[in-house]
């Protein structure tokens, strides 16, 4: 009856303890703030918002966009005024009047045009420029962003280890029963066992740390965000080659040097153009004596130059010489940009299918084997050489495997700056 009593009383204690820490953990935890989990998408959208490089590619947008107001601006009129004495020598008044006023205005009719043309094809140009920056940002965001994502799975998988190793821990909590039979020479080798997880545990925390450094500081983040990814997971994009190539046209850089063959074209017109002054038209007042009275005298007058001599054919032929070089950086870049949409698409491809396949094959059966292994491990039926055979193989494959799918989403970053992709956009095919 005594014993009856004494358990009564343990069970009592258990269920008031249990009351007073559901109590506590009920309160609201007012000093630890929300953890952000940042996706890709959020991460290239911070760091495109605070990009100084952007801001400098605004800035060449507006210049162009300054130019091409300046080139579709007309020319300003000339007033020209004239005061001598031929009035007071005609009637013998002396003194000095006005006796003539000119307006003059040139006629730019052959070249505002071509060089509206040629302006709004740079400005285009500029455009295009500005969006190629961002996707070599977006690129750069990647691979921090995959960076940090790596070391985060990667201190999550050491914990993972940790724990496992600790099981077999003779002093823990959790015994073995098998353990207390265990030679000296097995024990040291669960001790290096769990030494070996601790110390991976501290290593890869260190550089999750260190990679969640350079993922603030790229990403202009204030010093108490502590900066946690979504998990990594598989690829799912299934692009296809002949449609990334047929899209190409549309690339940034592409349709940029292709801006740049129509402005040099355009100076062709330009140059041709602006080979002779543009015509003046002069519109004027004279006062002169006609019939032995002051008489106003009104006129219009144009004035063109005659090329008799000088053609002016220098900037004619310069202006030809850049269509030529601006024809061969198009094919030049066309080629580029398609080699390395190839090799990036091949490199993609084949990265996802290794880590599909490695899951299948290599991941989940060591998996597999490890659970089978403890189990025979506890039943007597296994020693520890095969425990440890068993669990370094399958944290070894489960972090190979966390390394191809980080490889894969780099990859798949090169391939979407191949194709001209934006992550924060609509992704074409």
């Amino acid at each position: 009856m005594q014993r009856i009593s004494v358990v009564k009383q343990q069970r009592a204690k258990r269920v008031v303890v249990g009351i007073v820490m559901g109590f506590f953990y009920s309160l609201p935890v007012l000093s630890t703030p929300p953890v952000e989990t940042w996706s890709l998408s959020s991460a290239t959208a911070q760091r495109l918002v605070n990009a100084a490089e952007l801001r400098a590619g605004d800035a060449d947008v507006a210049i162009r966009q300054a130019e091409l107001n300046r080139e579709g601006a007309w020319p300003n009129p000339t007033l020209e005024l004239r005061a001598d004495q031929r009035l007071g020598l005609e009637d013998g008044s002396g003194g000095v009047d006005l006796t003539q006023i000119a307006i003059t205005q040139t006629l730019p009719w052959s070249r505002l045009e071509r060089q509206r043309t040629q302006a709004r094809a740079n400005l285009s140009a500029a455009h295009c420029a500005r969006i190629y920056l961002s996707l070599q940002l977006e690129n750069q965001v990647a691979r921090i962003f995959h960076q940090l994502q790596l070391t985060q799975a990667k201190y999550q998988l050491a914990l993972r280890r940790l724990e496992t190793a600790q099981h077999y821990d003779q002093n823990g909590s959790r015994k073995d029963k098998i353990l207390r039979y265990l030679a000296p020479i097995d024990r040291a080798r669960l001790d290096i066992l769990r030494e070996s997880a601790q110390q991976s545990m501290l290593m890869t925390e260190g550089e999750w740390r260190e990679a969640g450094e350079g993922f603030r500081r790229f990403l202009l983040l204030s010093e108490k965000v502590d900066p946690v990814t979504v998990p990594i997971a598989p690829a799912e994009w299934q692009p296809v080659l002949s449609e990334l190539i047929a899209g190409l046209d549309q690339h940034p850089a592409l349709r940029e040097k292709q801006l740049a063959l129509d402005s040099a074209r355009a100076g062709i017109a330009v140059a041709a153009a602006s080979r002779w002054n543009d015509p003046a038209l002069t519109v004027f007042r004279e006062r002169d004596y006609f019939g032995a009275r002051p008489r106003d005298n009104y006129g219009i007058s144009v004035a063109f130059q005659i090329p008799l001599w000088n053609q002016n054919r220098a900037e004619v032929d310069r202006a030809s010489a850049k269509v030529l070089l601006s024809e061969i950086e198009l094919t030049v870049k066309r080629r580029e940009l398609e080699q390395q949409l190839r090799e990036s698409y091949l490199r993609y491809k084949r990265l996802q299918n290794q880590s599909t396949h490695y899951a299948s094959k290599i991941l989940e059966p060591s998996q597999r084997f490890l659970g089978l292994t403890q189990r025979g491990f506890s039943s007597g039926e296994l020693g520890v050489l095969a425990l440890l055979d068993a669990n370094n193989n399958y944290f070894d494959s489960a972090q190979r495997h966390l390394e191809l799918l980080s490889e894969t989403a780099i990859a798949a970053a090169n391939l979407r700056l191949a194709a001209g992709i934006s992550v924060v956009t609509e992704v074409r095919p």
